[in-house]
């Protein structure tokens, strides 16, 4: 179990440290072994805390998420991330998947709109313990290339309504 949060841990450091590397396919969108279709993702899940922040564990936080990316646009009311693929091999290990900067897919982008009562917080995520702790930020953290983790409602394919940000990172 160490191992798997281990590496999930070092997979995802890896690719927000070395975006190039993430990126073999550039804008090629077919070498993606599993990606993240919104339509299908359950709305309204009743087995989710009606706080994330009451989420103590990272896998717990990553793969319940609605969806995890990196910032490439933003306003004052929505940003627009460009999503990052999390494969599974079956074996306690995978792989996180993310376009490089300036080569990302713009027809794969999404629109995170942040309810007025939206969450905004950064989750530390231990890569020994898998343990989550949270500090509380504001809007303004949030800059272009960010690794972010949402939850919310979808509204269509490219846009979800957030009840809560956290920006990833990993210790």
């Amino acid at each position: 179990m160490k191992i798997k949060k281990l590496l999930i841990g070092l997979a995802t450091v890896l690719c927000v440290l070395s975006p190039a590397a993430c990126s073999i396919g550039g804008n090629d969108t077919n070498n993606k072994t599993d990606t993240q279709n919104p339509s299908s993702l359950a709305q309204g899940n009743n087995s989710l805390p009606k706080n994330p922040t009451d989420i103590n564990d990272a896998n717990t936080l990553l793969s319940l998420a609605s969806i995890k990316g990196s910032v490439v646009d933003l306003s004052n009311d929505s940003c627009k991330i460009s999503p990052t693929i999390y494969t599974d091999d079956g074996n306690g290990g995978g792989l996180a998947i993310g376009d490089a900067p300036g080569y990302e897919n713009s027809d794969e982008f999404v629109t995170v709109h942040y309810n007025s009562d939206c969450i905004f917080k950064i989750a530390h995520m231990s890569l020994a313990t898998g343990i989550v702790t949270y500090e509380d930020i504001d809007i303004s953290d949030i800059k272009k290339q960010t690794s972010l983790i949402i939850y919310g409602d979808w509204s269509n394919k490219n846009n979800i309504n957030a009840t809560a940000v956290f920006i990833a990172r990993f210790k």
